[in-house]
């Protein structure tokens, strides 16, 4: 199973077992993201968070636009 883990020197997302490196556009977001989830021991939705961004998806403009479809009702 591979593992994605941030740097936050580079501002990228790597996979451990292949070294691919990822550079998502979203990174400070993302990375706020992840540390809410670890903080509140969400282990689980924050290593499918960098996975699914690693992917590519999209999924902080995603949220946005959930947000925002909420707010206006």
């Amino acid at each position: 199973m591979c593992k994605i883990k941030i740097n936050h020197k580079e501002k990228a997302l790597i996979n451990t077992k292949t070294a691919e490196v990822f550079r998502p556009s979203c990174f400070d977001t993302m990375a706020l993201l992840h540390s809410y989830y670890l903080d509140r021991g969400y282990h689980d939705k924050a290593d499918e968070l960098l996975r699914r961004i690693f992917k590519g998806e999209k999924v902080i403009s995603e949220m946005i636009e959930k947000a925002q479809k909420h707010n206006l009702g």
